[in-house]
């Protein structure tokens, strides 16, 4: 399912409006991030399912344009 444009800043909104020291962080570079996301993505997939439940996560385009909108070096 391709997600919509709309859905796409509804997403955005609610990542920027996550409190949580967890998904604030701030790496070296694009290894030190990519270190992160590779041990923390699970985590992170289950916490997104609770935020965005109305987006289909196991879709794997769903899912890249979730992750890509964390990432900090792109």
């Amino acid at each position: 399912m391709t997600l919509s444009q709309t859905q796409k800043d509804e997403i955005v909104d609610i990542l920027i409006n996550i409190d949580g020291p967890f998904y604030l962080n701030t790496f070296v570079d694009d290894d030190d991030e990519q270190e992160w996301f590779h041990i923390n993505e699970r985590r992170m997939f289950l916490d997104m399912q609770r935020y965005l439940p109305m987006i289909d996560l196991n879709d794997q385009e769903n899912w890249a344009f979730v992750r890509r909108c964390f990432l900090q070096f792109q």
